[in-house]
C-alpha cells in the first residue's frame, strides 16, 4: 500500500512532462498527423491532449488518496483494538460495579470510530468517482 502511495510523485510528474511534451507540440508545429490542416486545429488538439494528461494523473491522486485513507483507517482500528484490550479489565470492573459511564464511553469511543471510518472512505469514494468521472467524459470528448 505504502508503495502505492509513494508512486503519486512519479505518476502525476511522468503526466506532467507528457503535457509538457505536447504543448511543446503547438509551439514547434509538430505536424505529424494529416488530419489537422492549420496551426489552429492542431494547437487546440495539443491543448486538449495537454489537459487529458494531468485528468490521468488526476485519477492516480484519488486513486492513492484512496489507498491512504484505508492505510490510516486501519492503524487507526489496531489502535482502537490496543486500547479495548487493554481497558477490558476496566469495563469488567465497571460493569460488575454497577458503573455504566466506563463502559458507555468505551462502547461510544467505538461507535465514533465507526462511524469515522465509514464517513472518511464514503467522502473518498466519491472524490475518486467524481475525479474518475471528469476524467472520462473529458478524454471520451478529447478523443473524438
Amino acid at each position: 500500500n505504502t508503495i502505492r502511495i509513494l508512486l503519486l510523485p512519479v505518476v502525476y510528474g511522468l503526466m506532467s512532462f507528457h503535457a509538457v511534451v505536447y504543448q511543446w507540440g503547438v509551439i514547434f508545429n509538430v505536424t505529424e498527423d494529416k488530419h489537422w490542416y492549420s496551426w489552429k486545429q492542431r494547437s487546440h488538439y495539443y491543448s486538449e491532449m495537454y489537459e487529458s494528461a494531468f485528468y490521468v494523473g488526476d485519477i492516480y491522486e484519488s486513486y492513492a488518496l484512496l489507498v491512504l485513507g484505508e492505510l490510516i483507517m486501519n492503524v487507526l482500528e489496531r489502535r482502537v483494538e490496543s486500547l479495548e484490550e487493554k481497558a477490558a479489565p476496566a469495563i469488567e470492573e465497571s460493569r460488575s460495579s454497577q458503573d455504566v459511564q466506563m463502559s458507555a464511553l468505551f462502547i461510544s469511543a467505538f461507535e465514533l470510530y465507526n462511524e469515522m471510518k465509514e464517513l472518511t472512505t464514503f467522502g473518498i469514494k466519491w472524490f475518486c468517482w467524481t475525479c474518475g468521472l471528469q476524467a472520462l467524459y473529458h478524454l471520451g470528448v478529447a478523443g473524438m
